[in-house]
């Protein structure tokens, strides 16, 4: 099982980062079998870049639960699952680092679709998300949203696994 994840942050770098909308989508190979979105209260201000590349404002996010508000239903739901995105070096450090602010160490088996689509699918100029679903012709309905941008590596994720002759992406998740 993968749980494929995407997450939206504040992009202040003067702060660390700090989660403003997470997306899982638990993916058995074949389909989806469940999914969790939400937006989440970072509790400071967002960068105006990335509030307007996001749409994500800090009006919405009031009320909204925080990361610790959250966390058990994100231990959850991606136990036993490998923790896949699109750059994993950019949402699993900002995951487990949500995860340390409470205390707790989150570790997960993990896989990355940019390295994986460069293995099982060579030949692309660019292995960005955007660039992956025109070439592959997968539709984002919501890109820079994390809903719509770990339903987009979902399919990408399928397309990897479908042509994965020599099971490429097993080599390349990396363990606890």
């Amino acid at each position: 099982m993968f749980a494929v994840i995407d997450v939206e942050t504040c992009g202040n770098m003067q702060q660390p980062e700090k989660i403003t909308e997470i997306a899982i989508c638990v993916f058995d190979g074949f389909e989806v079998v469940e999914t969790f979105h939400t937006l989440v209260n970072p509790r400071r201000s967002i960068d105006p870049y990335v509030s307007r590349m996001t749409g994500i404002t800090e009006r919405m996010l009031v009320g909204k639960p925080i990361f610790e508000d959250l966390h058990e239903q994100i231990l959850k739901i991606t136990e036993g699952c490998i923790f896949t995105a699109h750059n994993a070096s950019f949402d699993y450090p900002i995951i487990r680092k949500e995860f340390n602010y409470i205390g707790i160490d989150y570790n997960r088996p993990r896989l990355c679709t940019v390295q994986a689509a460069r293995k099982v699918l060579p030949g692309f100029d660019k292995y960005g998300l955007e660039n992956l679903c025109k070439k592959l012709q997968i539709t984002n309905t919501a890109p820079h949203r994390a809903l719509g941008d770990a339903m987009a590596t979902v399919e990408v994720l399928k397309i990897i696994l479908q042509n994965d002759y020599t099971n490429q992406v097993k080599k390349l998740v990396k363990k606890v």
